[in-house]
């Protein structure tokens, strides 16, 4: 029953489609033919042929909001007021044109609408006119020989790009100034006018050639003013609208590639970490973007992209470590493009049971807990300058006979770090292996730590041994280092700050690093644990157990000699070209670290500098030097300080401040002076003077280094002399020359900032300022960020040589993004790909774009067989695949009888009989439904078990990490059918389901297969 009952459901459904299909009830566009009143409220209109009306004032005049024109390229003529005007929101005028008007299309408080794809030209007064109308959008459009290609009064955030201006006078504002956005980002697109790929602002032109972008400068000939075009203002303020991007006519084809290398890394180079530091040197003078991605196998496991151009640095991330490829591809605005590749990049591997390590120069990380009772030898080691780290994870023997935890034989360069091994015969075993390094790893419980045979030049520090025996070397004994230097580090087992070389334990509590003597508790044995006989193996740094922490701070020892060899005295003055410095640090418990310096003249730097070998200082005058050490236990010194007051032996005299050449900004300063010779000095005689007079002139007798106040009347040019008198009769001066007095600050004279960007615009503000020594020069722009949304402020700051400077603020606004990047859509006709976070066209389809696959469609033919319709007055037929024309109609064609009418609105008699059984149908169809919806049997249990099995599969699926998305929303799609009684239709889908689940499974399967561990090597000789 509930078959029949589907089945018969189908056909009503068909059949009302069809009917409501046929009738013109449900028409949505309306058909324009002469000047009219538009006044639906969200319609369509239509020209179907062009318009000529000399009588009308207003041609189309639209009275209700969302109204759509379509010109379809028709065109509307007149000599009347107004060819369209809205007074009303989300007006969209679309591919029309409009000739002879007094104004082609106004606008008077219409918001929110769009003009586009339109020519207008010869309109008395203005091809576009805007009153009291914002937030529109003017794009593609051609204003051609009208009196103002645009005239716009109290109308703001309009957005106007990608169009013609090409009349007398192209943009006229009245009233109240208003700010308008007169381009979109530079982007990819087809021009308005003049040759180039991509699309900016405007092009300005005039019927002389005189226009902005037919006189502008376009350097490197990208098809963009190198400079913006700034609009006449009514009140001559014009950053408020300005074209940043308005295209130029001096466009030439790029067809020269980026220049593009990976400097690193290099082909087959090894990392030691999944992030890795790639740097690129990319140069072009159009540069777009450049992609740099890793992967292996053909496919790409990550990537980002930059703008940025020259020396670049990335990082990019695996998740599994081995062998990778880095590609990097850069394009330039012209769609050039070049791409270079490094090959064999190896990253860490991780292990999670015991292995065979064979891969040379690898980078293996044990990431979990190894527990075996069977493989003999559990790590095999089995190629030179591998790294192993464990990771602080265990290797356990549970069982098993003859085994070693870690082993190697013949291998050289291996590094085992950070394991914990134990229960095994051999924890660590080496057979003829040299130049190893094991560290920061704990051996326990095993019958024997490490064994050596024939192994040297091994080096094995901040390791803890706790074993039944901890070493034992077969065969000739070779030398081994078990220790490093003495430094900061965390150790593998006892307290202390630092490391050196191993902790020595054993089962029963008596190792040598557990009783040995520690006099100073550093935490170090005071002795060198002897491991062998030969003292071919010692460690002579082991750890203690009888560690105190340290708190006394190093010190630090100066010593000055000047040129001639003699030790200088801190604070004299002398005369010498130079002083040498010499630093030493002493601690008493664990040593010295680092010392730290720096050397200035007013005693305020910050030592950061690390001392390695002797200071020279050599400037005149007083020099400071502040240093301090810092210990192993990171005790840091007081800081110090040390006075080096330096003349050479031509002078006697010196002017610290202000030297030659500098500025100033009060007329009222204090000069800095020293004087070295204190003994035969007579006095000294201090002169400011300008090129015509001496402004201050005084005496005095001081000497050292002493501070004097000094002043001037204006702004100018000055010097001072300082002159050196002793009894004997010697004169000795000193002059800074050239010292500018400049208290005048700058002024801005523009800031180029717009009211809104979209998030991650490229633009960069820039302001520019003018100053009266200084003249033109950029200010520094603060604040400016546009990855961050929502109302921000930018700050302009301008600064002269003399330090005078001006601040001046701008709000603006960032746009949140409408998309992310690479993501597709489809929108009308369009395929759309989102970059720099907004949509861009990336094919025009000719027939829809599949909402799927975000790809074009091939359109379906018209129609098929000898199929009719109606299409206005005119009865169609098909004919190969399309429709062509039969008759035209005089009263009308009939839709219901595909004839045309006899008579002039006929009554169709049939057409109201179907919809009365139609609505019959409808009425008695639903309570038919309701009544088999309310008292229909269950699902059959066949169809219930086919629902479970389905479902376990998807589960089981899923936990193997496949993408079960669409058998999910499948499965809910037949479970819909199976509730309407649709079960043929149900089962159709679940056996789609299953074999599309069975064909998952199979991959599951192979890939299983492949991963398996091979068979672990035979166990090593004892």
């Amino acid at each position: 029953m509930s078959r029949i009952f589907g089945n018969l459901l189908k056909t009503f459904l068909l059949f009302i489609g069809i009917l409501f299909l046929s009738s013109p009830i449900f028409a949505v566009a309306i058909n324009v033919t002469s000047c009219s009143i538009l006044g639906d409220t969200n319609g369509e209109y239509n020209l179907t042929g062009d318009i000529t009306d000399m009588s009308s004032e207003i041609c189309l005049k639209v009275t209700a909001t969302g109204i759509t024109i379509n010109c379809r390229g028709y065109k509307i003529s007149g000599n009347g007021t107004t060819g369209i005007y809205s007074n009303k929101y989300n007006t969209i005028i679309n591919d029309c044109v409009l000739e002879g008007w007094n104004k082609g299309i106004h606008y008077e408080g219409s918001n929110n609408g769009e003009i586009k794809n339109t020519s207008i030209s010869s309109c008395g007064d203005a091809g576009i006119y805007f009153s009291v109308s914002s937030n529109n959008i003017l794009k593609n459009n051609i204003l051609n020989n009208n009196y103002y290609g645009m005239k716009m009064g109290y109308s703001s955030n309009n957005k106007i790009y990608n169009n013609l201006f090409n009349n007398s006078d192209n943009i006229n504002f009245y009233g109240l100034g208003s700010n308008n956005f007169w381009n979109t980002t530079k982007q990819k697109g087809t021009r308005i006018y003049s040759n180039g790929n991509y699309m900016g602002g405007n092009y300005w032109a005039t019927p002389i050639k005189t226009g902005y972008s037919e006189t502008c400068a376009d350097n490197n000939e990208d098809g963009f003013c190198d400079a913006g075009y700034s609009l006449d203002n009514f009140f001559g303020d014009n950053s408020s609208n300005v074209d940043y991007l308005p295209l130029s006519n001096k466009y030439v084809p790029d067809i020269v590639p980026p220049e593009l290398e990976i400097i690193s890394p290099s082909d087959n180079q090894i990392f030691h970490k999944f992030t890795l530091e790639i740097t690129i040197n990319v140069q072009d003078p159009t540069l777009h973007y450049t992609n740099i991605s890793i992967g292996k196998n053909g496919q790409v496991e990550n990537y980002t992209t930059t703008q940025d151009s020259g020396i670049v640095t990335v990082n990019l991330s695996v998740s599994v470590g081995g062998y990778y490829n880095i590609t990097a591809t850069a394009y330039d605005l012209s769609d050039n493009s070049n791409s270079t590749t490094v090959f064999q990049i190896l990253t860490p591997i991780g292990v999670t049971e015991c292995s065979n390590l064979d891969l040379q120069g690898g980078k293996y990380y044990l990431t979990k807990d190894i527990t075996n009772s069977e493989t003999a030898s559990c790590i095999n080691i089995q190629a030179d300058n591998i790294t192993f780290d464990c990771q602080e994870h265990r290797i356990y023997c549970s069982g098993g006979t003859y085994t070693s935890g870690i082993y190697l034989n013949g291998i050289d360069n291996t590094k085992i770090r950070n394991c914990v091994v134990n229960g095994w015969d051999y924890g660590l075993l080496l057979e003829s292996s040299s130049k190893s390094k094991i560290i920061n790893s704990t051996f326990f419980n095993n019958a024997i730590g490490m064994f050596f045979n024939i192994a040297s030049n091994n080096k094995i520090y901040n390791n803890m041994f706790n074993n039944t025996k901890n070493l034992e070397f077969y065969g000739t004994i070779s030398p081994n280092s078990w220790n490093t230097l003495k430094q900061k580090g965390v150790r593998i087992n006892s307290p202390g700050d630092c490391i050196g070389g191993n902790y020595w334990a054993n089962i029963t509590g008596q190792g040598y690093s557990d009783y040995c003597e520690d006099s100073d508790m550093d935490g170090f044995c005071d002795e060198e644990y002897k491991i062998t006989e030969d003292k071919n193996n010692e460690d002579y740094f082991p750890l203690s157990n009888k560690y105190v922490p340290d708190l006394d701070a190093p010190n630090t020892t100066i010593i000055g000699t000047d040129d001639a060899g003699n030790s200088y005295n801190f604070g004299d003055w002398i005369n010498a070209d130079y002083v040498e410095i010499n630093l030493s640090c002493s601690d008493l418990r664990l040593g010295c670290n680092k010392t730290f310096y720096c050397l200035d003249l007013n005693n305020t730097c910050a030592p950061d500098l690390i001392y390695s070998e002797s200071i020279s200082i050599g400037s005149e005058g007083t020099n400071y030097i502040r240093y301090y050490s810092v210990d192993l236990a990171e005790n840091k010194e007081p800081l110090n300080t040390r006075t080096v007051n330096l003349l050479s032996s031509t002078y006697k005299i010196l002017i610290n401040y202000p030297s030659s050449n500098s500025y100033l900004n009060n007329h009222d300063f204090t000069a800095s002076l020293s004087v070295l010779d204190n003994k035969t000095m007579d006095y000294i005689i201090i002169i400011l003077s300008n090129s015509t007079e001496i402004i201050e002139e005084r005496t005095l007798t001081k000497n050292g280094t002493f501070l004097t106040n000094l002043s001037v009347y204006e702004d100018g040019i000055y010097s001072i002399s300082a002159t050196f008198y002793d009894k004997n009769g010697f004169k000795n001066e000193y002059v800074s020359e050239n010292i500018i007095m400049d208290t005048i600050p700058p002024i801005i004279t523009s800031f180029e900032l717009m009211a809104k960007y979209d998030i991650g615009s490229n633009f960069i503000p820039v302001c520019r300022a003018e100053d009266n020594l200084k003249g033109f020069f950029n200010g520094f722009v603060s604040g400016w960020d546009p990855l961050t949304p929502g109302e921000q402020i930018a700050t302009c700051t301008a600064t002269d040589d003399a330090g005078n400077y001006i601040i001046e603020s701008r709000n603006y606004e960032i746009i949140a993004s409408i998309c992310e990047d690479n993501q597709k859509r489809c929108m009308g006709k369009q395929s759309q790909v989102c970059f720099n976070n907004a949509w861009v066209t990336n094919e025009v389809c000719d027939y829809m774009c599949n909402s799927l696959t975000f790809n074009c469609m091939p359109k379906p033919p018209d129609c098929e067989g000898e199929e009719k319709r109606c299409q206005g007055d005119d009865l169609q037929i098909c004919a190969n695949n399309s429709w062509k024309t039969s008759k035209i109609c005089d009263l009308g064609c009939n839709s219901t009888l595909l004839d045309c009418n006899s008579s002039k609105n006929p009554v169709d008699m049939s057409l109201i009989i179907i919809l009365v059984v139609a609505l019959v149908f409808v009425i008695g169809g639903a309570a038919i439904f309701m009544y088999f919806k309310s008292t229909r049997e269950p699902e059959t249990d066949d169809l219930t078990k086919k629902f479970d099995d389905i479902k376990n599969k998807i589960r089981e699926l899923k936990i193997q990490g496949i993408n079960t998305a669409r058998s999910e929303k499948e499965i809910s799609l037949a479970k819909q059918d199976a509730n309407m009684g649709l079960s043929e239709m149900a089962k159709t889908r679940l056996e789609a389901i299953e074999k599309r689940l069975e064909k998952a499974n199979k991959v599951v399967k192979e890939k299983v297969t492949q991963n398996k561990s091979p068979k672990p090597p035979e166990p090593p000789s004892k």
